[in-house]
């Protein structure tokens, strides 16, 4: 049951950035995660930014159910 609701939650949180065409950057792939992750908004910055450094050409991540 933990694994479904969890699958439930990811997916709302992929569409909550998702584009037209089923897919979102890594940037918006990073704050999803670090949303829930609990970090403070210092932190979170700190690790979005580390994010944007390394992935300076966009790329996209999709969502395989």
């Amino acid at each position: 049951m933990h694994a479904s609701v969890s699958s439930i939650v990811y997916l709302m949180q992929f569409n909550r950035y998702e584009s037209h065409d089923g897919r979102i950057s890594e940037r918006d792939f990073a704050e999803s995660l670090v949303v829930y992750a609990g970090y403070n908004s210092k932190r979170r910055v700190r690790m979005l930014k580390r994010v944007k450094k390394a992935f300076k050409e966009s790329q996209v991540v999709s969502y395989n159910t």
